[in-house]
């Protein structure tokens, strides 16, 4: 198929409104009519100017500055972490950052995946899912970030399942994101909770097993990754096994 006007194309891209944005984001079937022109489909594949879209804002807006999302910019991790800093929010006490600095992965902490590796062991391959999710092709970054985003409003609407199936295909172009990996997981031990407590339809020890694994998969693919721990937190048998997987998410951000 030949390509469209050259004008007209670069016109309707570089100045959509917020209804060409809404309708974008929300309907496929506009991405496969852009794709009738190979000019419009590279424009479209070029993650400097999708960096700088519309789109791209419409959507990081609606992620809370308070949810880590390995698809920010440097600039806007920056944006974030002063956000956060305005708010006041209550300092972590000094002693529990003392603990919290001491802590290592202890031998008594259960459920920690085979072989995981040590707080003085070298992972300096951790935490990579910033690195390769940021050299993913634009249109691939948006359908994560469109994901997450809905997945994460699901949640906070307690629509389990409907955040599930988001986050779910969100992890699948990203399965090394220990944030996605732990997000989902919060949305299983949601559905895991309401099934408990008579509030949903469901086998509630598939959850809770479902649940398990996704904070292990998380940990598996950065062993850094305090939301992990903070999760393994839940499936801990003794108070000690307890604390010793906060304090270790807390040295790991504090």
């Amino acid at each position: 198929m030949h390509d469209e006007d050259p004008g007209v194309t670069g016109s309707l891209l570089l100045n959509p409104s917020i209804n060409d944005i809404q309708n974008f984001l929300c309907f496929p079937s506009a991405y496969v009519f852009m794709c009738c022109s190979r000019q419009a489909k590279g424009l479209l594949q070029d993650v400097s100017l999708y960096e700088l879209s519309a789109r791209r804002l419409a959507l990081v807006v609606q992620i809370p500055s308070y949810v880590a999302f390995h698809l920010r910019t440097s600039f806007e991790v920056e944006q974030q972490t002063s956000s956060l800093c305005q708010r006041n929010l209550p300092l972590v006490p000094a002693r529990i950052l003392h603990q919290a600095a001491e802590a290592e992965t202890p031998c008594d902490i259960l459920h920690l995946p085979l072989n995981l590796p040590l707080a003085t062991d070298d992972v300096s391959a951790a935490n990579s899912a910033g690195a390769v999710g940021l050299n993913l092709p634009a249109m691939i970054q948006a359908k994560v970030t469109y994901l997450f985003v809905h997945g994460l409003r699901a949640y906070e609407e307690k629509h389990w399942m409907a955040s599930k199936d988001f986050l779910e295909q969100a992890l699948a172009s990203l399965p090394d994101d220990d944030i996605i990996a732990s997000r989902l997981a919060d949305t299983c031990f949601g559905k895991f909770q309401a099934i408990k407590h008579g509030n949903d339809d469901g086998i509630a020890q598939d959850w809770e097993m479902k649940t398990l694994g996704l904070y292990q998969q998380a940990l598996r693919a950065n062993p850094k990754s305090s939301y992990a721990y903070n999760g393994l937190a839940l499936f801990q048998e003794t108070p000690s096994g307890k604390v010793k997987c906060l304090l270790r998410a807390v040295s790991l951000d504090p």
